[in-house]
């Protein structure tokens, strides 16, 4: 999306008509939009991932174009700014929305060098985007495989079946003879790994177990104090013989 003003007209158009050339979806306000003129900016900012904020005096000083960024900054959205007048430096609302962000000035650089830094610009915010959907990719995977730890048996008498299941399988020797090379290693292996899940799940229980008896005493030493209040005697009550 490109938010501008309609008095920079000729810059904007001509790097919307070079986008557009370079099979980039872009949307932008070419006519000048009439009626709900708020809900149909509302949609495209929606419907957009990157914002080419088109820096100048008289976007600064347009409420409309203030609107259209402030609103694509709350919603996230990709803000790339880019200087479209000579000399122009943002101040205000502007500058807080652009702060810290690499600016394109079409007025000291060549066009295509600009334009050049612009698609740079877009491309490095795409690569961005799939390195943080691979990063929240991998702490789902974490989390299934925690979850799916926490699913393991929850009573002791069920890890001494599964530890009784584990050696009946080392124990058969039809089942050592069914499998012979890697299959036999990687069998070994899978069991190993399960006496290990088996052994923490006991300490697990063993853990949990003392703290449920020390919360257990705990209660009963609150409820014998509640019943059986200690006498404390006041001294203001002792008489004295002189």
């Amino acid at each position: 999306m490109i938010s501008y003003s309609h008095k920079d007209n000729d810059i904007c158009h001509r790097i919307y008509k070079t986008l557009t050339a370079r099979d980039f979806r872009v949307w932008i306000d070419l006519e000048g939009m009439h009626g709900a003129v708020m809900q149909v900016m509302a949609n495209a900012v929606k419907q957009s991932r990157c914002i080419l904020i088109c820096m100048s005096e008289s976007y600064y000083l347009s409420p409309y174009s203030q609107s259209e960024a402030q609103f694509a900054f709350e919603k996230q959205r990709v803000l790339i700014p880019i200087k479209v007048q000579s000399g122009y430096k943002p101040d205000g609302w502007l500058a807080f929305l652009t702060s810290g962000r690499i600016y394109v000035d079409f007025m000291k650089t060549d066009f295509n060098a600009a334009f050049d830094k612009v698609v740079s610009e877009i491309a490095s915010s795409r690569a961005d985007e799939k390195d943080s959907s691979l990063i929240l990719l991998r702490s789902n995977k974490s989390e299934t495989s925690t979850i799916k730890s926490q699913l393991l048996p929850t009573s002791s008498n069920q890890s001494k079946h599964l530890k009784s299941r584990i050696g009946r399988f080392e124990d058969d020797p039809a089942e050592k003879n069914t499998e012979t090379g890697n299959k036999q290693s990687s069998l070994q292996a899978c069991v190993a790994g399960l006496q290990e899940r088996v052994e923490l799940m006991d300490t697990r229980f063993e853990k949990i177990n003392d703290s449920l008896n020390w919360i257990m005493a705990a209660i009963t030493r609150v409820k014998m104090a509640k019943d059986n209040p200690p006498y404390i005697e006041n001294p203001k009550s002792k008489s004295y013989s002189k």
